[in-house]
């Protein structure tokens, strides 16, 4: 059976890409794979990931050691450099692979998909693919992820252990350029029905007065941002208990600060939270030292101690539960963290109170076992669990480790695919993406390190006059470099973009919401993406449950248009048919009418003047009549559905298909000039009926026109961005 493989996706704002550049290879001199060579031949792996870094982002890949594949073989020596990189970005595990093996698409589409940092948004067998035995539960995810991105066009039981040969790719390339961020096709994606919570911590900030209140204030202000808070009021460490003097007690209490007095800035935040109605959980930390997890190992009356003292301080503060964060990466002690979370759980819950654990998320299916967390004891116990994936790289083990790698706090890839593994083991209602908005300062010559806070990261940045540089989408973080009396130091940050990339995990995986941690940094851009009704949208009127939403972002984000405020969309209003005509010329990429203004109504000083005139000068939009073209009026449905049939003819897709209008039950209201224009638009899904009308002379509204350009651009694609080829 002929089998269609969709490769390529690019923007239809960007040229189809075809061979490999010359100027490619005049920066790129050691660049050795020839594809005209061998045509016959598939691709072997490492050919293909070599192919995949260089062209996704004329990469010259990385310095260092390579690691050895499945067969304990190096990569070619050319191919080295993008194997190291695709290593250690996680966009392969070396230990699966043989490099010198011939892929398959099965194999290629697992490599394209984490090279760009996509995330799937369904079960694992969504499609029906043929040749799949012996494929992992992640590259079967892969396929699916792919299909719905677009990179791969489904047909049935296509066959993905098929061979990929040179000669189908010299001209007909696979990876979108590095500048797009890729959008659903088929949309797949469950939207946020589900969101509940946005959680905020509050760091103690070691008995720091001044620091604890300007955390409490900035809390304070972005207060609407969230509707839980945790507070960093409880240690399980001995160094703590010791600080504390509580003998023999298991549990630091940390909540009140004697040294501060009545100005304890936690008190404070706990009253304020009270008064708002936002839940405040105790924090309960257990990182850095073992001593407690050792004594409660030893004993399982220890436990229940720990127990009784947590749910004392509870009842103490009324507060609405506990957030037990533990993070320790080995599985020493994985049977003691059983035994506690579910006996705190069921203590917790006999009082009507909830038990969130904070799982330090370094891990995924393949090495969950090597945790201190059981995921299935996680699910039993928890109400809710954040997941935090952003220590990728941490101070402390740089520091501690001459061998530690500094770099990104979070990898977008790693941290899908973390979230879509706690999503489908623990449950996609009680899991939260864990967001760090903080930095990193890496002292390269000493090999020591620290957290920053991010106005602590500007400060440097502008002090040492440093160039800002972002890492590719597959990471999407920011850094930069300085030195200062004679020391080397490399910066990471989570940039603006990455956290809405990663709080775009919620709603894509139906979660219960998102976990801002380092809140006390003062970094805005953080509360801005935890809305208690989570979108990727800066919009507080868009809401993510329903229909119009995905249609929104995808205008939002191609810069199709924008709000009718800073924070506002107004997807209930009703479009003027001058916006509408500026969004497609701004899509078509701003280009210059020959002649001016026909209509005498668009004055040429307007905004919308130059689409306009384009619009008309192309057969797009006639006008109204009597040489008017009313650019205020609002555009009807119709009216939209006829300028975009126009577009599409003189872009020269095929507009033959037609539908059978009589399903509708107004269809004889459409007017004679618009029927072609509408049973095309019908055929091709890009208009729908609305409560089962077409509703021709109704106003389309800002939400509507945004859904419908999506279909609109997504249909075109087809015919514009994709180059198909059969593989037979």
């Amino acid at each position: 059976m002929a089998l269609l493989l969709l490769l390529c996706v690019l923007s239809a704002f960007v040229p189809q890409a075809a061979a490999m550049p010359d100027s490619f290879f005049t920066q790129h001199p050691d660049w050795h794979f020839d594809l005209t060579k061998e045509p016959d031949r598939a691709m072997t792996v490492e050919e293909y990931i070599a192919l995949v870094r260089a062209y996704s982002y004329w990469s010259v890949g990385i310095d260092g050691e390579s690691p050895r594949d499945r067969d304990g073989d190096l990569p070619s020596a050319w191919a080295a450099p993008y194997v190291r990189e695709a290593a250690k970005y996680g966009i392969i595990d070396p230990k699966t692979v043989d490099y010198s093996q011939p892929i398959t698409l099965g194999m290629a589409m697992e490599i394209i998909v984490h090279s760009k940092g996509l995330h799937g948004f369904n079960a694992i067998n969504l499609y029906d693919f043929r040749g799949t035995e012996g494929l992992t539960n992640e590259q079967r995810l892969c396929l699916n992820t792919a299909v719905d991105y677009g990179i791969l066009r489904y047909t049935p039981k296509m066959d993905v252990s098929t061979l990929l040969l040179r000669r189908d790719l010299e001209s007909k390339y696979l990876i979108p350029w590095p500048d797009k961020v890729l959008t659903p096709v088929v949309g797949q994606q469950q939207r946020s029905a589900n969101y509940r919570y946005s959680l905020a911590f509050f760091e103690d900030c070691y008995n720091d007065g001044e620091k604890g209140r300007a955390q409490v204030e900035v809390l304070k202000q972005n207060s609407d941002s969230f509707n839980v808070v945790s507070l960093d009021c409880l240690y399980m460490m001995q160094s703590k208990v010791n600080e504390a003097n509580n003998g023999r007690s298991y549990i630091g209490e940390f909540i009140t600060h004697d040294m501060l007095g009545n100005a304890d800035p936690q008190l404070e935040l706990l009253s304020f939270c009270k008064e708002k109605g936002i839940s405040v959980l105790g924090g309960v930390i257990v990182y850095y030292d073992d001593s407690i997890l050792r004594c409660l190992a030893a004993d399982d009356a220890a436990i229940d101690a720990a127990v009784r003292e947590m749910l004392d301080i509870v009842r103490k503060y009324d507060l609405d539960g506990l957030n037990l964060d533990v993070e320790f990466g080995g599985n020493t002690y994985r049977t003691v963290y059983s035994k506690l979370v579910t006996k705190l759980s069921a203590a917790l819950h006999a009082e009507g109170k909830t038990l969130m654990l904070t799982v330090g998320g370094v891990m995924w299916d393949k090495d969950e076992a090597a945790t201190i967390y059981d995921y299935d004891v996680v699910a039993k116990a928890a109400d809710l669990v954040t997941v935090i994936t952003y220590d990728l790289h941490s101070a402390r083990a740089y520091t501690n480790s001459a061998s530690a790698q500094y770099g990104e706090i979070s990898n977008l890839t790693y941290t899908s695919r973390c979230m879509r593994y706690a999503a489908t083991v623990i449950g996609a209602d009680k899991v939260l993406v864990g967001i760090g908005g903080y930095g990193i300062r890496f002292n390269t010559t000493d090999h020591t390190a620290q957290n920053i806070t991010m106005p602590e990261v500007w400060a440097l940045r502008d002090k040492h006059g440093a160039q800002e540089k972002t890492t590719d989408a597959a990471v999407d973080d920011r850094w930069f470099t300085f030195s200062e009396n004679g020391k080397n130091y490399i910066v990471y940050y989570e940039s603006e973009a990455g956290i809405r990339r990663r709080a775009a995990l919620a709603p894509a995986y139906g979660l219960a919401g998102i976990a801002g941690f380092y809140v006390g940094g003062g970094y805005t851009e953080l509360f801005d993406q935890m809305g208690k009704r989570l979108t990727d949208l800066p919009f507080t009127d868009v809401d993510p449950t329903q229909w119009y939403c995905e249609g929104v972002e995808y205008a939002f984000e191609n810069k199709l248009f924008n709000g009718m405020s800073p924070t506002t969309f107004e997807p209930e209003t009703a479009m003027t048919r001058a916006m509408l005509v500026t969004v497609l010329w701004r899509y078509e990429g701003e280009p210059q009418a020959n002649g001016g203004v026909q209509f005498t109504d668009v004055p040429a000083n307007e905004w919308y003047a130059k689409a306009v005139a384009w619009a008309s000068e192309n057969g797009i939009v006639g006008g109204i009549g009597h040489g008017k073209f009313a650019p205020e009026d609002n555009v009807t449905r119709e009216q939209m559905a006829a300028i975009l049939y126009r577009y599409a003819q003189r872009k020269g897709y095929s507009t033959a298909n037609r539908a059978d209008l009589s399903a509708f039950p107004d269809h004889a209201a459409v007017s004679n000039w618009a029927k072609d224009a509408v049973s095309w638009t019908v055929s091709a899904g890009i208009i729908g009926g609305s409560d089962g009308r077409l509703l021709p002379e109704g106003n389309a509204t800002r939400a509507q026109v945004a859904t419908i350009l999506m279909r609109f651009i997504r249909f075109s694609s087809l015919g514009e961005a994709y180059r198909i080829i059969e593989i037979r």
